[in-house]
């Protein structure tokens, strides 16, 4: 599995959800401007994801998440 933020300049966890049950969390930090991959092995299933930022600027933030 790949998790991928763009234009992150703070902090961002992004969150796995079976459910309403949280399965799985990526925290990132820092600064980037340009889409930043990280590959993450993940066993239990997950139906949703959601993003929880604490962003200097958020407006331009993006994320995926790709099985």
């Amino acid at each position: 599995m790949k998790i991928t933020v763009n234009n992150v300049l703070g902090a961002v966890v992004i969150e796995l959800l079976s459910g309403r049950r949280v399965v799985h969390r990526e925290r990132f930090e820092g600064k980037t401007t340009t889409p930043y991959t990280r590959s993450i092995r993940q066993t239990i299933a997950f139906d949703s994801h959601r993003a929880v930022t604490n962003l200097n600027r958020d407006d331009l933030f993006t994320y995926g998440v790709e099985a």
